[in-house]
């Protein structure tokens, strides 16, 4: 997808209601999960290309980064608890170790926390897939 047409996507997106996005996302999560759920009380959202400091962003490894040894993948990892229960899961254009700075990494970055709540969802008998 070219700079631009991420451009006039994020433009349309960042134009939508929040009452819109809310309306969107919970009929995407309901027929996800099969089940009707409260909408949420509130929800925060950026608007980093319209924003007049920003003009939208992506992130960089700078000297810092390599001297330190800091990778994505450090960026990326899961906070567990001392039973190695997930609490805090990381996704975002720089938790991907390919894709940095560009928007499909932050889409795809999205897949393994979903993959390892799923994993833990199962292993738990959550939920059964």
């Amino acid at each position: 997808m070219g700079r631009a047409i991420q451009l006039i996507m994020l433009k349309s997106f960042e134009a939508l209601g929040s009452d819109k996005v809310v309306s969107d996302f919970m009929w995407m999560l309901s027929k996800f999960l099969k089940r009707k759920l409260p909408d949420p009380k509130d929800i925060k959202r950026t608007g980093w290309l319209s924003n007049k400091n920003f003009l939208g962003t992506s992130s960089f490894y700078s000297m810092e980064s390599e001297k330190q040894n800091v990778t994505p993948k450090d960026l990326a990892e899961t906070l567990r608890d001392k039973v190695h229960k997930p609490l805090i899961l990381f996704a975002g254009e720089a938790t991907h170790e390919k894709f940095s700075g560009f928007s499909h990494g932050a889409v795809e970055s999205g897949w393994r926390p979903a993959e390892e709540i799923l994993k833990f969802c199962k292993a738990e008998q959550i939920i059964r897939i």
